[in-house]
C-alpha cells in the first residue's frame, strides 16, 4: 500500500503518517486506531505492570492525565508507576489491579 492509502485509512495527514515511519511515536489519541488497523498490538507482551499499565493507557487512546482522573490520583503518581515505581497505597494497587484485570477480560 501507499503511505497516503495507510494515512486515509487510519484517518490521518500523510505527513502524520510518515512521522510515525520515520520512528516518531503516535500520540496515544491514535493507538486505538492503529490497533484496530493493525488488527493487534504492535508491541511486546507487557509483563510488568508498568509496562501493562503503559498498553492498557494505549489501547484506550487515553492520555496520563485522564487515567489518573479515572484513578482517582495525581497525574505525577502514574507517571512514577508507569516508569516502575512502587505504589504505595493499598488502595492505589487494589485501583490498579482492578483495572487491569478487567482490561485482560476485553
Amino acid at each position: 500500500m501507499l503511505q497516503r492509502e495507510v494515512a486515509e485509512q487510519l484517518g490521518v495527514k500523510l505527513p502524520t503518517y510518515q512521522s510515525w515511519e520515520a520512528g516518531h511515536e503516535p500520540t496515544v489519541c491514535f493507538w486505538p486506531m492503529i490497533i484496530a488497523w493493525l488488527g493487534y498490538f504492535p508491541g511486546p507482551e507487557p509483563i510488568t505492570r508498568a509496562a501493562k499499565l503503559i498498553a492498557y493507557r494505549r489501547r484506550s487512546g487515553l492520555s496520563q492525565s485522564v487515567l489518573a482522573k479515572q484513578l482517582g490520583v495525581d497525574p505525577g503518581s502514574l507517571r512514577r508507576w508507569e516508569r516502575g515505581c512502587a505504589i504505595r497505597k493499598q488502595s492505589d494497587q487494589e485501583a490498579v489491579a482492578t483495572l487491569l484485570d478487567a482490561s485482560e477480560i476485553d
